[in-house]
C-alpha cells in the first residue's frame, strides 16, 4: 500500500493519521502488508508514526513518485476534507495504480467516456 502528499496541506496530515489508526486492523487481515507514506515536509509528528515492526513506513520526500506508484498495488486515500480534484489520485491512476478513497477523495472525478 502507498499514500502521500505534501504535509503542509492539512487534509494530507489527516489522511496519514486516519491510516495510522486503521493500520492495525489491516495488518490483522494482511500481516505482511506494508504502508509506504511519501510526501514533502513531514512534521516530527508525522515522522513519529514510522513503525517498521508493524509495516507503517514514513519515507518523506521522494524524487520519483511515478516509479513508486507504478510498482504499488493500491493507493489508500481516506480523505475527509479538501476540495477539487485530488492530485495524488490522478497521479496513481496515471501510473496504473488502483485507488481506495472516500467520497471526498472522489469529488470532481467521474467517467465521461460515455457522455453524450
Amino acid at each position: 500500500f502507498v499514500t502521500g502528499g505534501g504535509f503542509k496541506h492539512p487534509p494530507n496530515v489527516d489522511c496519514i493519521n486516519i491510516l495510522h489508526k486503521l493500520w492495525p486492523q489491516i495488518r490483522v487481515r494482511l500481516p505482511a502488508a506494508k504502508m509506504h507514506v511519501y510526501g514533502a515536509y513531514p512534521s516530527e509528528k508525522v515522522l513519529s508514526l514510522h513503525d517498521e515492526k508493524n509495516g507503517f513506513l514514513v519515507h518523506g520526500h521522494v524524487e520519483d513518485l511515478d516509479g513508486i506508484l507504478k510498482k504499488s498495488r493500491v493507493l489508500l486515500a481516506p480523505l475527509r476534507f479538501g476540495a477539487g480534484i485530488k492530485g495524488k489520485i490522478v497521479d496513481a491512476w496515471r501510473c496504473g495504480c488502483p485507488v481506495i478513497t472516500t467520497p471526498v477523495g472522489a469529488e470532481g472525478m467521474r467517467d465521461l467516456s460515455n457522455a453524450g
